[in-house]
């Protein structure tokens, strides 16, 4: 995404600017690692379900405890 002027204030806090020009959400890491202008590998975990969750999950759908 070019623009994050159409989101709000609050939501905006969880993007980043890269170098190149584009927002990243920093609550996909997966979208944060693909994008990154690197060859690194595709992570094997996908994300978290629920809001301040301490898990996350695999890309098989295995829960991983953050604890």
């Amino acid at each position: 995404m070019t623009s994050i002027e159409h989101l709000s204030p609050e939501e905006r806090t969880h993007f980043i600017l890269c170098v190149c020009g584009n927002y990243l959400d920093m609550r996909n890491l997966a979208e944060v690692f693909e994008h990154m202008h690197a060859n690194l590998p595709k992570p094997v975990w996908t994300h978290s379900k629920k809001k301040d969750e301490p898990a996350a999950y695999l890309q098989s759908g295995t829960r991983v405890n953050l604890n």
